[in-house]
């Protein structure tokens, strides 16, 4: 979120705020206040985050966060800079949110890799449930009138990862290998998932 993206090549979420905010100034001009006002507040804007934070920050062996904070710890000051960041594109207009939480992260490709078994991270699964815990509470206090106005929807992307993986076959995957690729199959099902979400904005 914003400790390391610049040296793995990736742009932190504030910057990607900043040029959205650039955008909006450019086209202002043009098309006016109003209507870019009215545009911005119905679209919507899927955010989801957190997991650099944790594979290429916290869980790094270079990296000395680990180091200055727990686990809770480290949830709890990513969700505060979250908190933040959904606020400015709020106070930008932004009014209907679907955000995701963090997947299992724990049986990526990369985290399998680690163990010679190809065993998925029960330390790493743990690791980020407090993360997914705390957005839960910020959108449902985002919901509860703190942003009026303004509509957030969570996606457990945890839950339906754990749900293709147990009945992987009503999905119509029939290898387990193709589990591995759950978050490109969960990019297609985006959609789907939404349907499923009681979207109302």
């Amino acid at each position: 979120m914003y400790y390391c993206f610049d040296q793995v090549g990736r742009i932190p979420f504030d910057e990607q705020i900043r040029n959205f905010q650039n955008t909006l100034d450019q086209i202002t001009d043009t098309l006016g206040a109003d209507d870019v006002a009215r545009q911005v507040g119905r679209s919507l804007f899927f955010v989801g985050m957190g997991s650099n934070d944790y594979l290429n920050n916290y869980l790094m062996p270079n990296y000395p966060t680990r180091n200055r904070y727990n686990g809770r710890q480290f949830a709890d000051l990513l969700t505060q800079e979250y908190s933040r960041q959904l606020t400015k594109l709020y106070n930008l207009g932004a009014r209907k949110f679907v955000i995701a939480g963090l997947g299992v992260m724990g049986c990526i490709p990369s985290i399998l890799a680690q163990s010679p078994a190809g065993n998925c991270s029960d330390s790493v699964n743990k690791l980020v449930q407090p993360f997914n815990e705390n957005v839960k509470a910020m959108l449902k206090n985002f919901n509860a009138n703190q942003l009026p106005g303004a509509k957030f929807i969570f996606i457990d992307v945890a839950h339906m990862f754990r749900e293709i993986l147990t009945n992987s076959p009503a999905y119509g995957m029939c290898l387990l290998a193709l589990i591995n690729c759950v978050y490109c199959i969960l990019s297609s099902f985006f959609f789907f998932f939404l349907i499923f979400a009681d979207i109302s904005l």
